[in-house]
């Protein structure tokens, strides 16, 4: 490493599985998730997405107009929660929120020549909240 790079921090997460083989007698398990891509397997034209929505829920990922596709997943407080979510950007995509901090959920989908994300989020402590608004012109 040269003395003039920046430091750079990485979060990550491993999940594992515990199984019971027999009495006494436990095996534990990485689960495997989110495959790297390979950079020549996409158009090299994605736009990347970062938003904090409410109660610290938010989402990250991208969309690429040439491929046709959108890949998301949800974040709190600015980390990644559950997997990464990738549909069609004619499909789009809508998914459940249901932690103790907000429930609700959140789209993102096009809607005529536009990419928008919509949602509706709600915390015990406050109202709902709900919105939708342009992310993009395709």
């Amino acid at each position: 490493m040269s003395s003039n790079s920046a430091n750079q921090v990485f979060t990550t997460t491993t999940v594992l599985q515990s199984e019971k083989i027999a009495e006494g007698e436990y095996k534990i398990t990485e689960i495997k998730s989110d495959p790297p891509v390979q950079q020549d397997l996409h158009s090299g034209n994605r736009k990347e997405l970062q938003f904090d929505i409410a109660f610290g829920i938010g989402i990250g990922g991208y969309y690429d107009y040439d491929d046709k596709e959108i890949s998301v997943s949800p974040t709190f407080g600015g980390s990644p929660i559950g997997s990464r979510y990738t549909a069609g950007l004619n499909t789009g995509i809508k998914f459940g929120i249901d932690i103790w901090a907000a429930k609700g959920e959140i789209r993102v989908f096009k809607d005529g020549d536009q990419l928008k994300l919509g949602y509706t989020l709600g915390a015990f402590w406050s109202d709902d909240k709900s919105d939708s608004f342009k992310i993009a012109d395709l």
